[in-house]
């Protein structure tokens, strides 16, 4: 199973997916405990990771699956 983005990246709508397993653990991996999946059915709002923190996991997932194809300078 997958979930599917269309992210704009460098001006271009790239389709992404990523498996719907790295995605649990994106949303609900916090306070250095792993959610298991069906405890992340259960869990509230207030206990997911913030928006900010989704956010920079998502980017560090992309941007190291997209340096296996593509040279990113890491300076």
């Amino acid at each position: 199973m997958y979930v599917s983005f269309i992210l704009k990246f460098v001006n271009k709508n790239i389709m992404y997916r990523i498996s719907k397993d790295t995605f649990n653990k994106i949303i609900y991996y916090f306070n250095d405990q792993e959610v298991s999946k069906n405890d992340g059915r259960n869990l509230h709002n207030h206990v997911l990771s913030s928006l900010p923190e989704i956010e920079d996991k998502f980017r560090h997932v992309f941007l190291s699956e997209l340096s296996y194809y593509v040279n990113i300078p890491t300076e």
